[in-house]
């Protein structure tokens, strides 16, 4: 074929039609999935995330945007955190913005940014995380739609992908950045409809040191560093663990010795507290901290020779 002839047939009305029809097809497109993400940006909002996978995140986020300032201390935490200290913990001057491991200490640390952001009176952080939250590297099945789900601004894509070095993590992460709420409608509805049944994880170990990812190192540091700038006191404690493991704080990660409780209270999962003993776990978590931190200070204050 000729050039002459090239040029003619790239010109002619069948071209020019199908081009007009396809960049027609392409604004309708961008339009409807632009009105659709402005209505189920709306819709979760008034339905406070009944619609999305893991809402407790959507809901602390809801919260953390509010200006308080009344609140002095700040609870944040993983699943079993947020069983003994829910979101409608009431304590004076204290706020729970627990939410689940999944969202990793990444998760912990942007949630941390966007409360100090609104809570100015703020004076102490309690990150309350289980051990083997700490093993969390943001390579959990869980990672999609609970990080990459709500903590998808252009500058957390990125500094994530400057810890990870993933691409196909930074793939998905942007991925879920351009439609965020369609994507998260869209994981709602394939979610699969029957009930996970909890089982004792065979590969846990009964005893050993606790594992921190470089996810979770990384992002601990940011937030040691956010609260110093702030002159606020954060503080990493432990839920309580069953008595059947036993794990060794080998880098001094906590500020609290370990809890352990009988295994009974706890459920098949060997995590999480069975609901009729979030109370007694509570109270007994709080006498066991209150201890501890009385004896850090009582250490503290000895004459050093």
């Amino acid at each position: 074929m000729s050039r002459e002839h090239r040029s003619l047939s790239f010109g002619s009305p069948a071209t020019k039609r199908f081009v007009v029809g396809c960049a027609r097809f392409a604004i309708g497109l961008a339009v409807v999935l632009a009105l659709s993400e402005v209505a189920l940006a709306r819709y979760n909002v008034h339905s406070w995330g009944y619609r999305l996978i893991g809402r407790e995140v959507f809901q602390a986020l809801r919260v953390a945007e509010r200006v308080e300032g009344q609140i002095h201390t700040l609870y944040l935490g993983d699943s079993v955190a947020r069983q003994l200290f829910p979101s409608n913990y009431e304590l004076d001057g204290v706020r729970s913005l627990t939410t689940n491991q999944a969202i990793s200490v990444a998760g912990q640390y942007y949630l941390l940014r966007e409360a100090l952001a609104t809570h100015r009176g703020v004076r102490e952080v309690v990150l309350f995380y289980q051990p083997r939250s700490f093993e969390n590297n943001l390579d959990q099945v869980f990672t999609e739609d609970y990080y990459f789900g709500y903590f998808h601004h252009v500058d957390q894509v990125f500094d994530t992908f400057a810890v990870t070095r993933s691409w196909p993590l930074l793939l998905a992460h942007s991925r879920r950045a351009m439609l965020p709420n369609l994507s998260a409608m869209n994981s709602w509805f394939n979610q699969s409809g029957s009930a996970v049944e909890e089982g004792e994880d065979p590969n846990a170990p009964l005893t050993g040191p606790i594992v921190v990812s470089h996810v979770s190192r990384h992002f601990l540091s940011l937030m040691y560093q956010l609260a110093g700038r702030a002159g606020i006191r954060l503080r990493v404690l432990p839920v309580p663990v069953s008595d059947q493991f036993h794990y060794f704080d080998t880098t001094g990660i906590y500020d609290a010795p370990i809890l352990y409780l009988p295994k009974a209270m706890f459920r098949r999962d060997t995590i999480h507290v069975q609901r009729e003993q979030i109370d007694t776990a509570r109270q007994a978590l709080t006498r066991h901290l209150a201890l501890a931190e009385h004896a850090r200070d009582d250490t503290s204050s000895l004459p050093v020779n």
